[in-house]
């Protein structure tokens, strides 16, 4: 299994109204398709969930929490 652990979330998931993801994470997930990405910069998105392909991606926040992957 693929996990990435992000800081910043991929430009146009999790990462809230302004869209401060980046394109550089979301290129490598689209090339890479890891089974499950993690990240939490915008805690405003923090407990989100969004899917990319086949990746699933999870905003954990400033609090972390538990997944089922």
């Amino acid at each position: 299994m693929d996990v990435l652990v992000l800081h910043s979330p991929p430009k146009g998931y999790l990462d809230g109204a302004r869209s401060l993801g980046s394109r550089a994470l979301l290129d490598a997930i689209e090339r890479v398709q890891p089974r499950v990405a993690v990240c939490g910069h915008i805690h405003e998105s923090a407990g989100e969930e969004a899917q990319v392909g086949e990746t699933r991606l999870f905003n954990l926040g400033p609090s972390g929490t538990w997944i089922e992957v």
